[in-house]
């Protein structure tokens, strides 16, 4: 493979000179864009959101202003279609895009991939909103120039660029006891581009159980620190590097329940992540352009809890993780109305855990290529097809196959469609983890130790439930998936923008989370399993509209369903059978009956209202969350061991119309900013307004909060 991909590395260099002529300074294309900072195509100028053939949103500089966030969370929250889901520990959130959870959803910045997942999940709250200019989503595995991860789509983080000297100083206080604190510092010169950008925040945790000892989430303090470095000695030629720093303090107190007793603990915790990525970047006539990039990532946990009673040791967790990625891509335009993107690449992944038992080093390695054309035949036609090939050093190679066409029969009118297959090899924590979190009263096995563990814990006699076989190995598959995305858009001159888009993600070997055995502590033990056929699919729409001048209005209502087809084969065989929970009888379960996959949620929307003043110094917005009812699985769902119950109420395995779904509810949101002159803003705003709160089933839902966030900024324009 090596081989193959050092003839691909030859090939792309030969792709690139095809495009060699005599450099015209002047006509050189000179984007202040990074490498895949446009996902859809690496050369493509900035184009209109409905010009752009697959499922995409892009959430600007000043709508991230509008929400006055300081995290990433913060801005998702409101983006229609997204979903943020608690983690199994009820420790931070995750991502959950068309019905696909966390681990399907890459998240990237400037183009390159986030690692350091607790239980497959990114921590969203890493990420400081700082030096965003962007965020772009694309729904769906639409795109050939991601991996295997992107099954449910990428988030694509797109950071500024250094263009003018700038100083920018901005700080947050909130009355939940958050504060966050910004620096950017950009210098530039005629060849040489410099930015710095530094992050404080600190949380004094949130309490949703005041009469245990601690709290739901532990205080904790972190700092970021991104540089960019940029030269350009020559005109076509630009080197530049990127550092990230990331590094987490958390001070953790918790009250751990069991059975006839508790136990109180702390101690300290730590996170840090270390980013480096080195680029050569050379252009020629026409938007050819040929990179060569790496990625080198670090990322490593820590925490020690003691017994507060007596200063023992109760509990102790290391996580290590490294990630390395050269990768060489090429991208030009060898006729006109046509792009060509071409790329390959090795990923490198360790591991070392006390998490996997042993505490041994474990590594595996993906080889890649990829393809990817676009081509726009008329003003009304717009293709792109793409190619990928990803060869797992554990698991089998996978073909993957692109294809996304937009289509403008009028100039009001956008009709768009996207197919993509894609492939995720399982994980090493699916695999091998062997995780014994007595601090927060659940265990995680992986799928090649749970037979062994459940054994061992069945001989010392503390088990009191079994859930699968011990007699029967069950060996985790790679996941597929089938995608599907069609959609339509409408602009009225009077009436604002409509859209429809439907989706279909078809699923084969989906890997879920699954309770596997209660013990007589009664603490639960979880594993993973292949769900052999599943689906998601539905729909969003949407309706922005500027009804009277300054007033700016969006309606978004997503619709989803998401079930598992073995499931629905054995209702139709009738195999499954209920109890009502008032007279129990029991009763067969039709399809009507059968409410789908645990954690997704049919219904959910977002209603926005914007007013910009005249003047634009002042704008003020109110927007409204609504996430449908949904079922939850029974889970450990604090650190704290407060045990999440199962929406299963007649434990027949499935969710059905009398099991007991978690509320809909509704999020409140008000901001208002203030442009005092050209250097300072200020702004004010409330998070959870109707203060709607859940501690069993969303014990990271804060209350409500009011913020204020003031911000200067100089910039000096360069006279060029």
């Amino acid at each position: 493979m090596k081989r193959n991909l050092l003839l691909v590395f030859i090939a792309l260099t030969v792709f690139s000179y095809g495009q060699v002529q005599s450099i015209d300074p002047a006509k050189i294309n000179h984007d202040t864009v990074d490498l895949k900072e446009v996902i859809i195509s690496a050369t493509r100028t900035e184009r209109k959101l409905s010009e752009i053939p697959m499922p995409f949103n892009l959430v600007t500089k000043k709508e991230i202003q509008a929400i006055g966030g300081s995290r990433l969370q913060d801005v998702l929250t409101e983006q229609k279609g997204l979903t943020i889901v608690p983690q199994i520990n009820g420790v931070g959130n995750g991502l959950q895009l068309q019905g696909l959870g966390a681990d399907y959803t890459m998240i990237m910045m400037d183009g390159e991939p986030l690692i350091g997942r607790y239980t497959g999940t990114l921590e969203l709250s890493r990420i400081a909103l700082g030096n965003i200019k962007k965020i772009e989503i694309v729904k769906g595995p639409s795109s050939s120039l991601y991996g295997s991860e992107a099954l449910g789509g990428v988030v694509n983080i797109i950071t500024s660029r250094p263009v003018n000297p700038r100083v920018m100083l901005s700080s947050r206080l909130s009355t939940v006891g958050d504060f966050d604190a910004n620096v950017e510092l950009d210098h530039v010169r005629s060849k040489l581009s410099n930015q710095l950008f530094f992050n404080f925040f600190n949380s004094k945790g949130f309490d949703a159980d005041p009469q245990n000892y601690g709290r739901t989430i532990s205080p904790y303090r972190n700092f970021s620190f991104r540089h960019k470095l940029i030269y350009q000695p020559i005109e076509a030629l630009e080197l530049s590097t990127a550092i990230r720093i990331f590094h987490e303090v958390q001070d953790n107190e918790y009250q751990v329940i069991v059975p006839f007793d508790s136990i109180k603990v702390n101690g300290p915790g730590k996170v840090s992540d270390l980013t480096f990525i080195p680029q050569i970047k050379y252009s020629w006539k026409n938007n050819t352009q040929f990179y060569i990039r790496a990625n080198y990532t670090r990322y490593y946990t820590e925490t020690k809890l003691n017994e507060l009673s007596t200063g023992n040791e109760y509990y102790f967790d290391q996580f290590r993780q490294e990630y390395f990625k050269p990768e060489v891509q090429s991208t030009c335009r060898y006729f006109k109305n046509q792009n060509w993107t071409a790329g390959a690449g090795i990923l490198y992944e360790s591991v070392n855990t006390n998490r996997y038992g042993e505490n041994v080093t474990r590594f595996q390695h993906t080889s890649y290529v990829f393809l990817q054309h676009e081509w726009k035949l008329n003003p009304k036609v717009d293709i792109i097809t793409g190619l990928r090939y990803d060869d797992n050093s554990v698991y089998h190679s996978q073909w993957s196959p692109k294809f996304s066409l937009l289509y403008k029969p009028t100039s009001r009118i956008q009709i768009k469609s996207s197919f993509g297959t894609g492939f995720k090899a399982p994980d090493f924590r699916q695999l091998y983890l062997n995780f014994k979190n007595s601090a927060a009263g659940y265990s995680v096995f992986g799928t090649e130790v749970v037979l062994d563990e459940l054994k061992k814990l069945q001989t010392q006699g503390l088990i009191e439930d079994i859930y699968i076989s011990l007699d029967q190995k069950s060996t985790l598959k790679p996941e597929k998936s089938i995608a599907l995305n069609f959609g339509m858009e409408y602009d009225h001159p009077r009436f604002g923008n409509f859209s429809i888009h439907f989706f279909r993600n078809d699923l084969k070997g989906l890997v879920e989370i699954q309770t596997v055995a209660l013990l007589k502590n009664r603490q639960f033990i979880y594993s993973y399993n292949n769900i052999q056929n599943a689906y998601t699919e539905g729909f969003e729409a949407e309706w922005r509209s500027k009804l009277i001048r300054n007033f700016q209005i969006s309606l978004s209502y997503n619709y989803l369903l998401a079930k598992d087809k073995d499931i629905l084969n054995q209702i139709k065989q009738k195999q499954i059978y209920g109890r009502n929970p008032e007279t129990l009888e029991s009763y067969l379960i039709t399809k009507k009956d059968y409410l789908g996959l645990y954690g997704r949620s049919p219904h959910s929307g977002i209603a926005k209202l914007r007013y910009q003043s005249k003047s634009g110094k002042w704008d003020a917005s109110l927007r409204c969350i609504y996430r449908g009812s949904y079922g939850s699985a029974a889970t450990a769902g604090s650190v704290s061991g407060t045990l999440i119950p199962s929406s299963d109420r007649n434990s027949n395995g499935i969710l059905d119309r009398y099991d007991h779904l978690v509320s809909d509810y509704f999020i409140l949101n008000a901001g208002y900013a203030y442009q005092m002159n050209s250097n300072w803003r200020i702004s004010t705003g409330v998070e959870n307004l109707a203060n709607y709160k859940d501690e069993l089933y969303i014990p990271t839902l804060k209350g409500r909060n009011f913020f204020i966030q003031i911000q200067f900024e100089f910039l000096k324009k360069n006279k060029s």
